[in-house]
């Protein structure tokens, strides 16, 4: 029998993938990936979130609202991950399903890279899982979210990782607990949207077309490069090391990020604007449209720079959204 919860509301997570390599196509269609993955928690309100409650009628399934985006609001709900997700569990678990009431509450944006569907369908496994009490790292609970996305399964514990294979496989990484802050200014244009299927068959055609490099022989250099270096303790490194936040910056890669700046030239702009910010570099996020500046330690977000945002990046042209890094 399912423990009844409390009406909970849970904080949705975007992700980053720190470094994106992308092979050749394989025979079945899809393309050898290896990612460091962060998860990004916003700094603004309100978050994205999803708030869900048990029903005290003789309702069945699960009814959802949508809040936040005026897009998602007018689809069809049934067709939200959300939705998707809790039907995909109970296939799995044969559970008697418990009858839920479900408001999202968006606020990362949608065709950004950040991966806010599969992190709201993780919401709502992780929902369940407590509820029947199934542990977060249950095969099965990582086979149901594998059937919603490839993105879905890094969000139930939403920690760094290293993921390969077509996406699927991941590993944790235990990255150091003393590792320094890490702060990101996100801006994604309104008027730009950037489709995976899309973005994965321009990369192929560009590459075949020699404007863009081939995929690198040892498609896994820069993901564990990054992943040894987020094992080890700042103190580790020698004393004549440079900046902690400048050696991590120059292990960030994205191999769609050519892509989106040879496709779109805006994107040059922004990535202008957001140096003269401050940030230290930037990264597209996943197959785009969000890029990510990484802030400067010590970056303090006053309301002289919140107006110097505003002024870069008017609100009727982009979203802007500053987020950190969790380590642990």
């Amino acid at each position: 029998m399912a423990k009844v919860l409390e009406t909970t509301t849970l904080v949705c997570p975007a992700k980053l993938n720190a470094v994106l390599s992308v092979g050749a196509t394989m025979d079945d269609g899809y393309h050898p990936v290896e990612s460091v993955m962060l998860p990004l928690v916003s700094c603004d309100e309100p978050t994205e979130t999803l708030t869900i409650a048990v029903q005290k009628t003789d309702a069945v399934g699960v009814e959802l609202a949508i809040d936040g985006n005026e897009t998602l609001a007018q689809n069809d709900a049934a067709n939200n991950l959300v939705v998707k997700a809790y039907q995909a569990f109970y296939r799995q678990f044969l559970f008697e399903p418990l009858p839920l009431r479900a408001t999202l509450h968006k606020a990362w944006p949608i065709q950004g890279g950040l991966g806010g569907g599969s992190s709201n369908a993780a919401a709502m496994l992780r929902y369940l899982a407590e509820a029947h009490e199934i542990p977060l790292y249950d095969d099965q609970l990582h086979a149901v979210a594998a059937t919603l996305g490839a993105d879905v399964a890094f969000f139930l514990q939403a920690q760094p990782t290293l993921a390969s294979g077509k996406g699927e496989i991941l590993t944790p990484i235990k990255t150091h607990a003393n590792l320094p802050a890490v702060a990101w200014l996100l801006v994604k244009p309104h008027s730009l949207g950037i489709s995976t299927p899309w973005a994965y068959q321009t990369l192929d055609t560009q590459r075949a077309l020699g404007r863009l490099p081939q995929p690198n022989n040892t498609l896994a250099h820069r993901s564990l490069a990054l992943k040894h270096f987020l094992d080890q303790p700042p103190e580790a490194f020698p004393k004549d090391f440079p900046n902690w936040h400048a050696a991590f910056s120059g292990l960030l890669h994205n191999d769609f990020q050519a892509l989106a700046w040879q496709q779109f030239p805006s994107y040059a702009d922004i990535e202008q604007k957001m140096r003269e910010l401050g940030c230290l570099t930037t990264l597209l996020c996943g197959s785009g449209a969000t890029v990510a500046g990484l802030l400067p330690p010590q970056f303090e977000w006053t309301e002289k720079r919140q107006a110097a945002v505003e002024l870069l990046f008017l609100s009727n042209d982009y979203w802007t959204c500053m987020a950190m890094t969790p380590w642990a």
